[in-house]
């Protein structure tokens, strides 16, 4: 990621290669996007140039573009909450898990809420994170992890399963990321992959954007377009609420904020979306 006040660099379509299928698609925040025609991705027209520590933006309090929920305090003080969004994700992976070994790569461990799960439910799980703060606290949990970025990890280890949540959005080159994670994979392995949804109901208005920090805004056909481009098949999609926790903290949430929740998953209009997918074998 970049900080703000760096020179900005001309992106383009990440799964196209090339802005010639791409047009106008909004303004935000003085920031101007994109759409390809061709694979329906929105992108972030600029990006600044120098990469910057996430956890450090996102902690700071009147920023009101991202919010950043998984940390220490709030897994603690949500901890049924967060329980439940975790049982439904292991839920979700036993439907289509052909293995029997139960290791698990996790892309973006943050502060290891997801890993700390799965190792309670018999899986043995390796994190990486580029934030030194976040390895350190894993560390001091007995999680196996290390600082790192996945554009430059290296194992000759494949994994079961592998998780990439929020984090395919910050990839400079997604698609090239993708195709290094099949190299990961063995053939009844599953990747589960979480982004915002820029076609999700938003509230408050908008919040999934998370500009500069997220240079691509996905749907579900623009993920499904970019999956398929890196040798992937999707298995099933949802949809949910990204920023609850955020209600929680203000007060809420209220009826209002609550149906809309339900009826975005209903019909699959969340601002967050997942995707579990397999690598392609013809």
């Amino acid at each position: 990621m970049s900080t703000t006040n760096d020179k900005a660099n001309k992106n383009t379509c990440a799964t196209c290669k090339s802005r010639h299928y791409s047009q106008h698609y909004a303004h935000h925040n003085g920031y101007s996007l994109l759409k390809c025609k061709r694979c329906h991705l929105v992108y972030l027209s600029h990006y600044p140039n120098n990469l910057f520590n996430f956890l450090d933006i996102v902690e700071d309090k009147d920023n009101k573009e991202v919010e950043f929920w998984s940390t220490p305090h709030y897994l603690q003080k949500y901890r049924p909450v967060f329980q439940k969004f975790f049982t439904q994700r292991l839920t979700r992976i036993n439907q289509y898990k052909r293995y029997q070994k139960l290791n698990m790569l996790d892309i973006g461990i943050g502060f290891g809420g997801w890993t700390n799960f799965l190792t309670d439910q018999g899986y043995n799980c390796y994190g990486i994170d580029v934030d030194s703060n976040a390895i350190n606290y894993c560390k001091s949990q007995n999680i196996s992890c290390e600082v790192n970025s996945f554009e430059k990890f290296q194992t000759d280890q494949k994994f079961s399963l592998i998780s990439l949540f929020d984090v395919l959005e910050h990839f400079e080159h997604p698609q090239e990321m993708l195709m290094k994670i099949k190299k990961l994979m063995h053939k009844d392995s599953l990747l589960y992959v979480q982004v915002p949804n820029v076609l999700g109901l938003k509230y408050p208005y908008k919040h999934s954007l998370g500009l500069p920090f997220h240079l691509w805004q996905f749907d579900p056909r623009s993920l499904k377009f970019l999956l398929d481009q890196a040798g992937f098949e999707v298995l099933k999609f949802w949809t949910g609420s990204q920023g609850i926790i955020g209600e929680y903290e203000r007060g809420g949430p209220s009826l209002y904020v609550q149906t809309m929740w339900k009826l975005s998953q209903i019909f699959k209009r969340g601002n967050r979306m997942q995707m579990l997918v397999r690598v392609k074998y013809e």
